[in-house]
């Protein structure tokens, strides 16, 4: 079955969107890898089934429903190295702010250029962290699940 449907598109340029409108041409194509990486580790041909893991709130613009259309397409290869997950650390709370609703497992790091410690997810703390060519890692940091199984 090819990847590329109405609904997957749809749903991966949503995502797109919602989590990397704000970044640039790596950045986003790294962001629509970990929706692919994740798909297959759950051994499904389904955007929906991971994009639970994702922001959907913005609609797709044209340009993400190109990128989004060419991923599925399998037009561009995975800069990643199988990255499964990636967070924003100048989105994360700093130290000092209020943690509620954000998970802060991972504790505090200092990300250059930013200027305060930031807090890091818990799964950060034993992901194995991928360095994309081309990505701010004060914007994302991209990392790859242990394992070979499922990922949530």
């Amino acid at each position: 079955m090819a990847l590329d449907t109405v609904d997957n598109i749809n749903t991966l340029a949503r995502i797109l969107q919602s989590e990397a409108s704000v970044g640039n041409a790596s950045e986003q194509t790294a962001v629509g890898w970990t929706v692919l990486n994740r798909m297959m580790r759950n051994r499904t041909e389904q955007v929906s089934v991971v994009a639970g893991a994702y922001s959907t709130r913005q609609p797709p613009t044209a340009v993400t429903l190109e990128l989004a259309k060419n991923l599925l397409k399998g037009n561009i290869s995975d800069p990643t190295k199988g990255a499964t997950h990636f967070y924003s650390p100048r989105r994360m709370p700093k130290d000092g702010q209020a943690t509620a609703g954000f998970d802060v497992g991972g504790g505090l790091e200092l990300v250059p250029p930013l200027m305060e410690k930031n807090y890091r997810p818990s799964w950060a703390a034993s992901f194995l962290p991928v360095i994309v060519s081309g990505t701010r890692p004060h914007v994302y940091k991209f990392y790859r699940a242990t394992g070979a199984g499922p990922v949530f």
